[in-house]
């Protein structure tokens, strides 16, 4: 459904709802922030299809390796294919290409049933790319409207307004990971779905969050595994 001609701070907090409802997308997530002078940067690409229930994103590091020092000794040259994770059901796949010698295999670790292992081992090594929308249901009432732009293919509307990353997800953080009130800019399309999505976290670090190709075809393949496959059993010749 259209949004009104002003967008306002409930069409911000409606927007995930509307990319949820578009069934299809494609996202792209920047991470940066300042690491040993320098800056990181993580891209997370993927897609969503809610209609099979299933998501792919892959996750690159490349530009944290050399802004981090501390992080160049504990690398292999395989983390350089980055980490992928795909999704079907409760399903949950995580590719890590610097355990494919560990577990013999091409790195595919896997759970049929949603295991906390895997959970757990693909939230510490993954941004959630789509789910870094859900900051918008959060967003404060102070939303400044600053013109139409282009962003891809799509019209859209930028605003600016902030967010309460205490209160994104409706779970307390510890102090040292809350970090208040930020200013975020949003590009909204005249469907009301979110293009492009920036949050400025201070200190260089920022996340850019873009979106697109809503509601197209796609076909996202699960590797072959077998039903109760355990973390500690990698898939037999999975794929990509």
């Amino acid at each position: 459904m259209p949004v009104s001609a002003t967008v306002t701070a409930a069409d911000l907090r409606a927007a995930p709802q509307r990319a949820a409802d578009a069934r299809t997308g494609r996202f792209e997530l920047v991470v940066r922030y300042a690491g040993s002078g320098a800056l990181a940067e993580v891209r997370t690409v993927g897609a969503y299809d809610h209609d099979e229930d299933r998501t792919e994103q892959l996750t690159t590091f490349g530009g944290a390796i050399e802004a981090l020092p501390e992080w160049q000794a504990a690398v292999t040259p395989e983390f350089e294919e980055g980490i992928g994770m795909r999704t079907d059901g409760a399903a949950v796949y995580l590719k890590i290409p610097m355990l494919a010698e560990v577990l013999g295999s091409s790195g595919w670790v896997a759970s049929t049933d949603g295991a906390d292992r895997v959970q757990g081992l693909a939230s510490a090594a993954v941004p959630d790319g789509l789910g870094f929308l859900d900051v918008l249901l959060a967003v404060e009432d102070d939303v400044e409207p600053l013109g139409r732009a282009r962003v891809r293919d799509a019209a859209t509307t930028r605003l600016r307004a902030t967010v309460d990353l205490g209160a994104a997800d409706g779970h307390p953080r510890p102090p040292e990971l809350d970090l208040g009130v930020v200013p975020l800019e949003a590009w909204i399309d005249d469907d009301g779905l979110v293009r492009r999505l920036v949050l400025d976290a201070g200190d260089g670090a920022a996340a850019t969050l873009e979106l697109y190709d809503y509601g197209a075809p796609l076909d996202i393949e699960i590797p072959p595994l077998g039903t109760g496959t355990a973390l500690d059993e990698p898939p037999p010749e999975a794929d990509g």
